[in-house]
């Protein structure tokens, strides 16, 4: 039968003064922050459950026993691969372009003011051949597609909070870093305005004023790219006002 009137134990209420402390001081800590409890609020979300399974895309919540230092997620720059070439013959022949993976070109049954046929010696078979060719291309094209958009969306967050970062710094500039991690041939039509808007300024700012041109050039062969043409320019220009 336990006593009731015993004398009580001092370990044990020291025990419980520690215990209230402590109790004490988290909840202290609590009101001095604001931890997030719902995404409603930002801007972009990014849930590990649906990023797609894809060479390019490392992510720490899919190895059995991550080691404790590396990294939680890594998505790789995905490069450009142009579309088979066809043969000279056939060009001609194929209703529309062949750079979409996602619309196979056609082949016309007619050409020409003379209404030459698609069934003349050797067209229909070098059609066969380079299709085969094209549907293995587009089939890599869209099956890199979800990662490349997985690297589109992270980079633009990654500019646009350094963007905000710079604007709340006044007194000494915060300049963002510009990686690349594939200097291969890049398509310029795959490549997100704000991250070249931030190649832009990350030229600027280590080279200097060369001038619009040379400064668009410079841009260029970061990507793997050479040519300056029209639409490469209107481009540029299109995205002067994401630049800090």
């Amino acid at each position: 039968m336990a006593n009731n009137g015993a004398a009580p134990n001092p370990q044990d209420a020291a025990v419980g003064r520690a215990v209230r402390l402590f109790e004490f001081l988290a909840r202290s800590q609590q009101l001095k922050s604001n931890p997030p409890r719902t995404t409603d609020s930002y801007d972009s979300v990014l849930w590990f459950g649906q990023l797609p399974d894809h060479p390019a895309i490392r992510s720490g919540h899919r190895e059995d026993a991550p080691e404790p230092d590396a990294a939680l997620l890594t998505v790789e720059r995905i490069a450009h691969e142009e579309p088979p070439e066809p043969a000279a013959e056939l060009r001609s022949w194929l209703d529309g372009a062949w750079d979409d993976p996602s619309t196979p070109p056609r082949l016309r049954q007619v050409i020409g003011e003379d209404e030459q046929r698609a069934d003349a010696p050797g067209i229909r078979d070098a059609h066969v051949e380079w299709e085969a060719r094209w549907s293995e291309w587009a089939e890599r094209k869209r099956a890199d597609r979800p990662a490349r958009n997985v690297y589109n969306d992270l980079f633009s967050a990654y500019v646009t909070r350094g963007r905000a970062r710079r604007r709340t710094r006044t007194r000494r500039r915060c300049r963002l870093p510009v990686v690349m991690r594939h200097l291969g041939p890049q398509s310029f039509e795959e490549v997100p305005p704000s991250e070249l808007a931030a190649l832009l300024d990350h030229v600027a700012e280590r080279d200097g004023n060369t001038g619009e041109e040379a400064l668009r050039r410079a841009v260029l062969e970061l990507l793997g790219l050479k040519r300056l043409t029209d639409n490469v320019k209107n481009r540029f220009a299109a995205v002067q006002t994401l630049r800090s």
